[in-house]
């Protein structure tokens, strides 16, 4: 997968309001009912990124959230 251009990214953070760059990073944190729910979302994501040949980098895993 590319990698997008400043103004691509900026123009894409303008219509995503859950998504915020840190670090030159594109990150969201997502909070879920439970465990079990966010472990469910990270497999769903997990299928769709092997899809695209794209493997994004999950590094927060908590009791009821991803980031």
């Amino acid at each position: 997968m590319p990698l997008l251009s400043p103004k691509a990214i900026e123009e894409k953070l303008a219509t995503l309001r859950e998504w915020k760059l840190e670090q030159a990073e594109l990150v969201r944190e997502v909070t879920f009912r439970d465990f079990p729910e966010a472990i469910r979302f990270l497999n769903l994501v997990a299928e769709k990124a092997e899809l695209a040949g794209h493997h994004p980098d999950i590094d927060k895993i908590g009791r009821a959230s991803c980031r």
